[in-house]
């Protein structure tokens, strides 16, 4: 047997207390709920959401014991290959996932009344797309643990990825609404990995309760050139994320460990478009001055302290100008 196989099998017996917590924590939710209020739509809501979950709860089990210098010192003095070594803790963690999520499906099928799922292949089908969607944001969200040098900015980084989407979508709608375009808002729409998994859900839901002729049906969804585009596009970048992730997992420094998380994927990339979104929420001037403090707040917590690199300086810099730039043009529409 290959020495990851046995890091492997010792690192997946290493965790299985933690997943059997999360299996107990799941029978407790399975146990707690009406059967007779367990419909089609909950159903698949509560997979989706034990799903997204464990993506978001995986990175951080999975490789903060990696942010600590002594133990970065132990782990990478095994005789295994670094980047096979993040790929071990990639895959247990994927796999705590597909247990939880198959754990939650079967068992949501003993606590709904007869005839409430009417195609079963529908439903295991359904329950196979969101593990695959929740497994391609965990990789993603990997990327965003892994990228920081203390656990405290790998969870930042995984709750700024998350929101991310959220962000950039309602800048551009106050954007649009300031400046009545009218085509920039039904057209353009920002979507992360968490909205196409719940893009799905209703049409999925109407598939296997069988009743797609008064609901949106799921064969619909393919004929959305939009979100086809969008999804194929986000399941793409959170592919090359995990394989981005392996390579800075191997490049991992015991010296940086504990100091300055200064990844391109994390507060350099971070905090130059949370700036640029920002100039496009506040229009006005008030609101844009207290926005700027706030990014110069977040930059001295990126830096530890008030002493600012010149990057740091020019992306204040653009942002006020753009801001400013910005309450200028939008003062003669009203």
């Amino acid at each position: 047997m290959t020495e990851g196989r046995r890091y492997f099998l010792y690192h997946f017996r290493k965790s299985l207390p933690k997943l059997i917590l999360e299996m107990m924590l799941v029978l407790v939710v399975l146990l707690l709920l009406p059967k007779n209020e367990n419909s089609v739509g909950v159903v698949v809501l509560e997979i989706i959401l034990s799903g997204i979950l464990m993506a978001i709860i995986m990175p951080v089990q999975e490789y903060a014991e990696f942010d600590n210098r002594r133990n970065l010192d132990t782990w990478f003095s095994l005789p295994i290959d670094r980047m096979k070594l993040g790929l071990i803790h990639y895959l247990n963690g994927a796999l705590q996932i597909g247990i939880v999520v198959i754990f939650m499906s079967v068992g949501l099928l003993f606590r709904t009344e007869s005839g409430t799922i009417v195609y079963y292949g529908m439903y295991a089908l359904f329950c196979f797309t969101v593990l695959i969607l929740c497994l391609l944001l965990y990789g993603l969200l990997c990327l965003a643990f892994t990228a920081a040098n203390t656990s405290s900015d790998g969870c930042t980084f995984i709750i700024a990825y998350l929101l991310l989407p959220a962000v950039i979508n309602f800048a551009r709608l106050m954007a649009a609404e300031r400046f009545r375009l009218k085509d920039w808002a039904e057209n353009w729409r920002a979507i992360g990995m968490i909205g196409i998994i719940f893009r799905i859900r209703l049409g999925f839901a109407s598939e296997i309760g069988g009743f797609g002729e008064t609901e949106e049906r799921l064969s619909d969804l393919f004929y959305d050139s939009w979100f086809v585009s969008r999804t194929v596009a986000n399941i793409l970048i959170c592919a090359a994320a995990t394989v981005i992730m392996l390579y800075i997992f191997r490049n991992r420094h015991a010296e940086k460990v504990e100091d300055i998380s200064d990844s391109w994927f994390g507060y350099r990339m971070l905090l130059p478009i949370y700036a640029f979104c920002a100039a496009f929420i506040s229009f006005s001037y008030a609101g844009s001055v207290l926005l700027g403090l706030v990014l110069i707040i977040c930059y001295m917590g990126y830096r530890r302290g008030s002493k600012l690199h010149k990057s740091d300086w020019t992306v204040i810099a653009a942002y006020f100008l753009l801001a400013l730039a910005l309450c200028v043009l939008e003062g003669p529409l009203r």
